[in-house]
């Protein structure tokens, strides 16, 4: 079978077997959309359209349409046509400020798209990593510098290859959709010099995207550590 077949041709490392690393936590805060804004959520799922003030969202196409459904969950729907962006919630802006009120130290927050990444920053006059950060480096040696409590990333551009044990938690606003990039996020604190356990909170609204986005994460996760368990 394909697990024989791996085996025969693989060797297994991993970190916790050949490093010695600090534990990991994972925190899942769920937050509920109000009333009205999960009414214009199931209305996009079903119609593919919804209208706020007069101004009508369409999402032609069903990769449109999750992305869509992500921003919604978010709590900012953004018409492209126009460059309207309409808040429809702030749950996981509530969620954001109890998580950070309730922490103390340096804070790492994950989010996908540019609107989220834009009001954050603003909101809390945070520092990015993402494709609009004029000065990435900068970005990066303030915040291992100390002059910044948070940084605002996009997994994209600050997935991989970077150290950032002067923090040990991270705050996923909303969750990749990939796996890999998923695992490489948690390990930009997670590395060697790493002295305090690192916490994740995954910030998840009930009912929505985020939901299927979750799930898929695990049963993945699950799926990759059955295919290499006779690996040795």
């Amino acid at each position: 079978n394909t697990q024989a077949l791996i085996a025969k041709k693989a060797i297994k490392l991993t970190k916790e077997e050949h490093l010695d690393l600090s534990d990991k936590v994972f925190c899942v805060r769920e937050v509920h959309l109000p009333s009205k804004a999960f009414k214009l959520y199931n209305t996009m799922l079903g119609k593919n359209v919804v209208e706020i003030d007069d101004d009508k969202i369409m999402a032609e196409f069903s990769t449109v349409l999750r992305q869509k459904l992500r921003q919604m969950a978010d709590g900012v729907l953004y018409n492209h046509r126009n460059g309207i962006k309409h808040r429809i919630h702030s749950e996981k802006l509530k969620e954001l400020d109890a998580i950070l009120e309730k922490t103390s130290g340096q804070v790492i927050v994950w989010a996908n798209y540019t609107e989220d990444i834009d009001f954050i920053s603003n909101k809390y006059k945070t520092l990015t990593y993402c494709g609009s950060t004029k000065n990435k480096r900068q970005s990066h040696d303030d915040f291992v510098g100390g002059k910044n409590r948070i940084i605002v990333c996009h997994p994209m551009s600050a997935g991989h290859g970077i150290t950032w044990i002067n923090c040990n938690i991270q705050i996923y606003y909303n969750l990749p959709d990939s796996l890999e990039l998923y695992l490489q996020t948690q390990d930009r604190i997670h590395r060697i010099g790493q002295v305090n356990k690192c916490v994740y909170y995954i910030i998840k609204a009930v009912g929505t995207v985020d939901d299927i986005v979750w799930r898929n994460l695990k049963m993945n996760k699950d799926f990759q550590d059955e295919l290499t368990a006779f690996v040795v």
